[in-house]
């Protein structure tokens, strides 16, 4: 039961984040695209939101998604800043991940991120 209670709340605190880039996109007019496995963000001023989000999780472990995302990422057709849950094989993830160029640059634990702790590319 616990662990159920648990797993909801992730998702809803996964939701209410998704859902709070949206909202910032739609207010800022922002560029945001909705896309089969993902959505994402852009902001020609600045550095945030330019992030991708609602990742498929079922996706994340091909490695031919993970190619296709490194490709368009290099293409700069989508931002280069993934957010997405830890798969339930993470070490399995980022070793496909970094054959793409993909790397881990951030683990959040919590709900806050300093403004120093922010590291661009």
């Amino acid at each position: 039961m616990t662990e159920c209670l648990s797993m909801d709340f992730v998702s809803a605190i996964e939701s209410n984040l998704y859902q709070f880039y949206e909202f910032t996109a739609r207010r800022g007019e922002l560029e945001l695209v909705s896309e089969t496995d993902f959505s994402w963000v852009r902001n020609k001023s600045s550095a945030w939101p330019n992030w991708i989000f609602r990742l498929n999780p079922e996706q994340l472990m091909r490695e031919e998604f993970l190619d296709y995302l490194a490709v368009r990422i290099k293409k700069q057709e989508i931002p280069s800043y993934l957010i997405t849950l830890e798969p339930e094989h993470a070490n399995e993830f980022y070793v496909r991940a970094e054959k793409y160029g993909l790397r881990q640059i951030m683990r959040w634990t919590g709900m806050a991120i300093m403004k120093d702790e922010y590291l661009t590319a």
